[in-house]
C-alpha cells in the first residue's frame, strides 16, 4: 500500500518554456499551442487549480477554444465567448479554473496553453495577437494546504491568426503500379478492364474536393482511337468513370471525391483493348496524369477556394504495356550458388556455380522456342583476371554454351 506524503509546505516556480516560440502560425480552424511554461514543485507535491491568461486584443473574436494540456494530453478545454473574458485596461484576460494538474515533488513539468480557431475568420480580425500570462497567474497548492502563486514575472507569447490556408493536392505514382510487361489480347473480343497505372493525390494544408481528373493514355502506333476502346477510373474498388478516349486523353468529370488534409486516395486506370489482328499487335499503351494533366485537376478546398496550377503539383506515369495475341509469361523459379572452392581458402583461382532456373509459360497460344543460345540473354561479372563460362538448358537437355572473359 502507497505511503500518503507528509503534508508538507512547498515551493512553486513558474517560468516561461522555449516552446512554442513567438509567431506561431494558427489557421482557420485549426489547434496549436501558442504559449507553454515549465512548472516546478519543490519541497511537496504540488497542484496547480487555476491559470489567468491576458491578451492584447479581443481574442474570442478568432478563437472559440482555450485548453491546457499536459504533453498532447488535454488537462482542461474551455469553449470561450465575449462573455468569458474581463476587460483590465488595454487588454482582455479569461481565468480558466476547475481542474487539478499535479507535480510531484523534485519534479519539473511543462504546462501548454492551446488554441483552436474559429472555421472562419474575418480578415479585418486577422493578425498578431499576444498572450500573456500575468504575474502570480498560475496557482497552485501544496500538500500543507498553502497556496502558491507564480510567477513572479510576467511572460508573453505571440501568435498569429489566419485565415484558412488555400488546398493543395500532390500527384505521385503509387508502388503497385504495373510492371513493364506484356498484355494477351484477343483477336475478335475486347479485352476489358486491363489495369495500365495506379495513382495517389494527397491533400495538403485543407480538405480538398476533387472534380474533375485528366488522364493521358498513349499508344506506340496508330491512335488511341485505334486500339482503345474505353478508359476507366476506379478508387477504393468503385468504378467513377467510363470514357473513349480522344486525341490521346480522357477527362473523368463530376467526381465530387473528398480527400481529407493529409491523406491520400489511390487510384487505378484501366483500358479496355480492341481486338488485335497478327499485324497490329506488338504496340504497346501507357497511362500517365502528366504535370500538364495536374495542372488541369478540377478541385476546390475547404473554404471552397479553386486549386489554381501552383496549388497542384507532381505527375504519375504508368509502365509500357505491350500487346500481343501470344508472348511467354517469364518467371524466375529458382536460384543457387555453389562455391566450389572445397575450403580451399588460399587458392589462387576461386570457383563459384550459379544456377538460375528461368519459367516461361506460354500465353494466349503455343510458342516455340529456338534450340540455340539466342533464346536467352545472360549478362555475367567481367573484370580483370575474371572469366565466366556459361551454358543453357532447355528441359534439362544443354543447348549450348560460351565463354566470357
Amino acid at each position: 500500500e502507497e505511503e500518503e506524503e507528509e503534508a508538507a509546505e512547498g515551493t512553486l516556480v513558474v517560468e516561461k518554456n522555449p516552446t512554442p516560440a513567438d509567431g506561431t502560425d494558427v489557421y482557420a480552424g485549426e489547434t496549436e499551442a501558442v504559449l507553454a511554461m515549465k512548472v516546478k514543485a519543490r519541497d511537496s507535491d504540488i497542484t496547480v487549480q487555476r491559470v489567468k491568461l491576458y491578451f492584447d486584443k479581443k481574442v474570442w473574436r478568432v478563437i472559440d477554444q482555450i485548453g491546457l494540456y499536459d504533453g498532447d494530453t488535454a488537462i482542461i478545454t474551455k469553449s470561450v465567448s465575449s462573455d468569458d473574458f474581463e476587460e483590465d485596461g488595454s487588454e482582455y484576460y479569461i481565468q480558466i479554473s476547475n481542474f487539478n494538474w499535479k507535480v510531484e515533488k523534485g519534479e519539473t513539468r511543462v504546462l501548454t496553453v492551446k488554441v483552436t480557431a474559429k472555421d472562419t475568420i474575418d480578415s479585418d480580425w486577422a493578425g498578431t495577437y499576444t498572450i500573456k500570462v500575468p504575474s502570480q497567474g498560475v496557482r497552485g497548492v501544496d500538500t500543507a494546504g498553502i497556496q502558491h502563486q507564480e510567477p513572479t514575472s510576467a511572460f508573453s507569447r505571440t501568435f498569429d491568426v489566419k485565415k484558412a490556408q488555400e488546398g493543395e493536392l500532390k500527384v505521385t505514382i503509387n508502388s503497385d503500379t504495373p510492371k513493364e510487361g506484356v498484355i494477351i489480347a484477343d483477336d475478335e473480343d475486347t479485352k476489358e478492364n486491363v489495369e495500365v497505372l495506379r495513382f495517389d493525390i494527397k491533400a495538403e494544408k485543407s480538405d480538398v474536393t476533387v472534380d474533375d481528373i485528366p488522364v493521358t493514355v498513349e499508344v506506340s502506333s496508330g491512335t488511341t482511337t485505334d486500339h482503345i476502346a474505353g478508359v476507366k477510373l476506379y478508387a477504393d474498388g468503385e468504378e467513377l468513370g467510363d470514357e473513349i478516349p480522344t486525341g490521346g486523353r480522357v477527362t473523368f468529370t463530376d467526381l465530387d471525391l473528398k480527400i481529407e488534409k493529409d491523406s491520400t486516395k489511390t487510384f487505378v486506370v484501366k483500358v479496355d483493348l480492341k481486338p488485335v489482328s497478327t499485324s497490329s499487335q506488338g504496340y504497346y499503351v501507357l497511362a500517365k496524369v502528366t504535370s500538364h494533366d495536374a495542372d488541369s485537376i478540377d478541385a476546390t478546398d475547404a473554404n471552397d477556394n479553386d486549386l489554381t496550377a501552383s496549388d497542384i503539383s507532381g505527375s504519375a506515369s504508368g509502365n509500357k504495356e505491350y500487346v500481343y495475341l501470344v508472348a511467354p509469361e517469364v518467371s524466375l523459379e529458382e536460384e543457387n550458388l555453389v562455391d566450389l572452392n572445397n575450403g580451399r581458402d588460399n587458392a589462387t583461382t576461386s570457383e563459384l556455380e550459379a544456377t538460375l532456373e528461368i519459367k516461361l509459360t506460354a500465353q494466349g497460344g503455343t510458342i516455340i522456342l529456338p534450340a540455340t543460345t539466342s533464346v536467352v540473354s545472360v549478362q555475367p561479372y567481367t573484370g580483370t583476371g575474371v572469366t565466366s563460362g556459361i551454358s543453357y538448358y532447355i528441359n534439362e537437355v544443354r543447348i549450348g554454351s560460351e565463354v566470357i572473359a
